[in-house]
């Protein structure tokens, strides 16, 4: 797989996404001059986090969350280029969370463009100490920003709340909006910012709920919404089916409004325009969560999904779990739920569930000798000692800067790669692998917990139609594959014929990447 040219973009405000922002931090233009200056294709990837802060680092477990996991996996390769807008739309954490956060990216050999300012963070850059101080002062500066924002934002919510608790009321009758957050989609603003139910989208809400009262699936109403009505502006392009199936769960629906400020909680009453009556609303819970008890499987617990650590190797997304006619199956809930363009991987469980408890084993890394355990601490130490070195430099820098100061740092930072370097080529090549058979347990529960302790992934790959690549990865490194074709177990162990080879699939490559190489055809030649 070869490195490529990414976007990347947040916006947090509604102000941003109806404005340029969000346009300037996705300008093709930028992308263009990125891509024919350094001579990498422009990536069809683009990952946006819309209306998520940086600030409390909400961005992570969005768009910006699934960048570093790509990283992590290889899908996103060493010198490729993260185009962003400027280093405040990565974070707005505190400085050493959001300084960490950068060297998370650039470490892994990815580097990161800033159109704002036309710089290139490259772990290879011979300006690479120069960078990072002036990163310190930009990240610093984002977060002072964004911490004197918090705080007249939380000023300006404590007035809302105290206005509304003394009475006030805005010519709607309820309460007045809060500067920041989003609303239910069926509540709109009066001319005041005092709160009403939107004419176009109420209708609309009301119409939902009485179609899950009816008991039509979540999947049938978001397929309606689509081709009926055009969604509101929080939805981005097509109507969120997550939001339909989480209804049942929104108090909010009958006017009922909870928030926190601060460390105080508070329930406002009389704040939100009802949508339905409380009667109407139990209905509608109720109907739901006898809907949500039948869905589940009987008696028969997967000890593989819902624990975090099956996914699908095409878009990202989580595997859950689906039982028809008393069968149960591992599928991509994104391809399900269609949230993503995905494969659709799709496989039996059991089968899966056999490989794992049927050979039950755990690989454990240990030092060869005694001698190469001496050697590791002494790069350990070496490690340690310029380290050290190199923040004392990096202070006297930033209180005199100099060009002798400069060159030194460069040096050190130099010789303090190679020996990461040195000690990481250190462990794979003095490490052994052996196996041990653990007790399995024999109940469901008890196995799942198992599972989530031994396995870091268990990543799934649809290969062809009946054909799926696994590959387990454990929480020590260790990595081993499984084929499947219609049903039955093909071929398991090293995917590239060794542990060592399979540490450089996990680091450098991916599962799209192995099969469309021609490397599983050869696997399973072998």
């Amino acid at each position: 797989m070869k490195p490529t040219v990414i976007s990347y973009s947040r916006v947090s405000s509604n102000k941003q996404l109806n404005g340029t922002g969000l346009a300037q931090q996705k300008d093709k233009t930028i992308l263009e001059k990125v891509s024919a200056q350094h001579g990498l294709p422009i990536d069809e990837r683009s990952f946006s986090d819309e209306g998520k802060s940086g600030f409390h680092s909400h961005n992570l477990k969005g768009e910006l969350g699934k960048v570093l996991q790509l990283i992590d996996e290889g899908s996103i390769v060493k010198d490729s280029i993260l185009v962003i807008s400027s280093l405040d739309r990565l974070t707005r954490a505190q400085t050493n969370e959001a300084l960490e956060l950068l060297l998370s990216i650039v470490n892994r050999g990815v580097r990161v463009y800033t159109a704002m300012d036309d710089k290139l963070y490259s772990s290879d850059s011979p300006n690479l100490t120069a960078d990072l101080i002036f990163s310190v002062i930009v990240l610093a500066t984002a977060h002072e920003e964004s911490l004197k924002k918090s705080h007249r934002t939380i000023g300006a919510a404590k007035k809302v709340v105290d206005d509304h608790l003394d009475g006030k009321r805005g010519k709607s009758g309820y309460g007045y909006k809060f500067a920041v957050g989003t609303l239910p989609f069926w509540i709109t603003t009066d001319s005041d910012n005092s709160l009403k139910l939107d004419p176009i989208y109420a209708p609309i809400a009301v119409e939902i709920v009485d179609r899950l009262i009816a008991g039509e699936g979540c999947t049938s109403i978001t397929d309606w919404l689509n081709a009926t009505y055009v969604p509101p502006k929080s939805h981005k392009k097509r109507w969120n089916m997550q939001c339909i199936i989480d209804l049942h769960r929104k108090p909010t629906l009958m006017g009922k409004f909870s928030t926190t400020i601060g460390s105080i909680s508070y329930d406002l009453d009389g704040y939100l325009p009802p949508l339905i009556s409380e009667d109407k609303y139990f209905k509608l819970y109720s109907v739901r969560k006898q809907r949500d008890i039948k869905r589940k499987p009987n008696g028969v617990l997967p000890i593989v999904t819902g624990i975090g650590v099956a996914k699908c190797s095409c878009c990202g997304g989580s595997v859950v779990s689906t039982t028809t006619a008393g069968r149960t199956r591992f599928r991509c809930n994104n391809s399900l739920s269609r949230k993503a363009n995905c494969a659709g991987v799709s496989v039996e469980s059991k089968v899966v569930e056999d490989i794992i408890l049927g050979s039950g084993r755990v690989y454990d890394l240990k030092p060869r000798t005694n001698e190469t355990n001496d050697k590791l601490d002494a790069l350990k130490m070496k490690r340690n000692s310029l380290t050290a070195r190199l923040d004392q430099m990096t202070s006297d820098y930033m209180a005199n800067p100099s060009n002798v100061l400069a060159t030194m740092l460069q040096a050190t930072e130099s010789e303090l790669n190679q020996i990461d370097k040195e000690i990481e080529q250190n462990q794979i090549d003095n490490a052994v692998v052996h196996s041990i058979i653990p007790k399995i347990p024999t109940d469901r529960d008890s196995q799942r917990k198992w599972v989530k302790q031994v396995f870091k992934a268990i990543e799934f790959h649809k290969v062809a139609r009946g054909q799926v690549l696994i590959r387990f990865i454990a929480n020590n490194g260790f990595t081993e594959g499984a084929f499947i074709k219609n049903g039955k177990l093909i071929k398991k162990g090293h995917l590239t014929g060794s542990f060592k080879g399979d540490l450089e699939l996990l680091q450098f490559g991916s599962l799209q990447d192995y099969v469309a190489g021609g490397a599983l055809n050869q696997w399973l030649n072998e």
